[in-house]
């Protein structure tokens, strides 16, 4: 919970890079999205926090629909910095595998 009543999300921290040369750019590209998925998650707690203290107002309960466009955001960031990441695995990984 935060300190405001509410529940913060936070992503869970990436494991250790796997070794390979093959992978450095699949990696940077899930790096990113990690980073951006949590930038959105920092900017609804924000916002929450703003809510909380401009009106006095308690910010537990349903979201308001900017927060919930937050969070459709988060799992667009989510969906295409996956793909991002796979479709690069794939095309730096393929041939190594194939020799």
């Amino acid at each position: 919970m935060g300190g405001n009543g509410y529940t913060s999300i936070e992503l869970s921290a990436l494991p250790a890079k796997p070794r390979g040369k093959a992978i450095n750019p699949a990696w940077r590209f899930l790096t990113a999205a990690h980073g951006s998925v949590q930038g959105v998650f920092d900017g609804l707690g924000q916002i929450r926090d703003a809510k909380q203290s401009e009106k006095g107002k308690d910010a537990r309960g349903r979201l308001a629909r900017d927060e919930e466009d937050l969070l459709r955001a988060a799992i667009v960031f989510t969906s295409s910095g996956l793909d991002a990441c796979a479709k690069r695995l794939v095309r730096d990984t393929v041939p190594l595998l194939i020799d």
